[in-house]
């Protein structure tokens, strides 16, 4: 399974079990209740999503 990136304008709380457009294009399902502490650790993401997201993840950080 590949976690993808979907750009939210809204609180996590509010996109809980949404569907939503990933920054790939691809339509994914949200779960904004998640651990994601737990959740990216291991798992693959989206190369796309990935590739898209790598210039402003780096000026977050």
């Amino acid at each position: 399974m590949s976690w993808h990136a979907v750009e939210a304008h809204r609180p996590a709380d509010e996109l809980d079990g949404e569907v939503e457009l990933a920054v790939c294009g691809a339509i994914v399902q949200v779960w904004g209740s998640q651990r994601w502490e737990r959740v990216g650790r291991g798992r693959s993401g989206c190369t796309d999503c990935r590739r898209r997201t790598a210039q402003e993840l780096q000026r977050v950080s």
